[in-house]
């Protein structure tokens, strides 16, 4: 059975392979433990505990995604959309973002703020561009119709998931080089270079994990991908 027929596209890879990232080091450990059965029954037990390691960090993905996201966007002075839309950002220019700004007032409904009603009221401003960006989410959920806003919602997602699943992933892999360690001490292993052998892996891939959460899972690279999606989403106003 493919993963596709289980998941969206969207649950795949921005909530799925984040958590499958987190228990690579679990994965390698339990590989190089020797159960003492054969092959097919390690094999069988390996699989089955790594569904439950991914289901269970997969529940938890997205809630830590979005509490992580109202901390940068509040670190960001509000969502990379909502910003763009403000007179007093300089990331269109003011030709283009006007444009925006009518284009989803008509959506809405709505009249969008001027310069000096953003100024005078920029909670109420702030509002009518989040209410405006939610109806443009919505109609642009099609992901055939609208291939680049699905592709940086994706990135996006994954990064922000990601950023939001280190403490675990430093935990896991932190928690997975003690127990190789300890494990080795033990007198269970008179020989510890034949004893390394099936464990090096499993030391190996727990470094790696932590140079990867360490120095690869960054704020600065969640709010490139931030930014990359804001603009593709709000990009679409010219062409709907």
């Amino acid at each position: 059975m493919e993963l596709t027929n289980i998941f969206s596209s969207y649950d795949l890879k921005a909530r799925i392979f984040p958590s499958i990232l987190a228990a690579v080091p679990l994965f390698a450990f339990g590989n190089a433990i020797d159960f003492r059965v054969e092959l097919t029954m390690k094999l069988s037990l390996l699989s089955l505990a790594s569904f439950a390691v991914i289901a269970f960090i997969a529940n938890s993905v997205r809630q830590k995604g979005q509490r992580i996201e109202k901390r940068l966007f509040q670190k960001w002075d509000g969502a990379p959309t909502t910003r763009f839309l403000r007179h007093r950002d300089s990331t269109f220019d003011q030709h283009t973002k006007v444009r925006y700004q009518n284009f989803l007032g008509r959506a809405i409904e709505k009249e969008m703020p001027t310069e000096n009603r953003e100024i005078s009221n920029p909670e109420e401003s702030d509002a009518l561009y989040e209410s405006g960006v939610r109806w443009l989410r919505k109609y642009t959920q099609d992901k055939n119709s609208y291939p680049l806003v699905f592709k940086e919602n994706v990135a996006y997602g994954f990064s922000r998931n990601l950023l939001g699943l280190k403490a675990t992933g430093i935990v896991i892999a932190v928690a997975v080089l003690i127990v190789e360690l300890i494990l080795l001490g033990l007198p269970i292993f008179p020989n510890l270079i034949t004893a390394l052998k099936p464990h090096c892996l499993s030391i190996i891939v727990s470094f790696i994990a932590l140079g990867g959460w360490f120095f690869l899972v960054r704020e600065d690279v969640v709010k490139r991908n931030a930014d990359s999606y804001a603009r593709a989403l709000l990009e679409v106003c010219e062409s709907i």
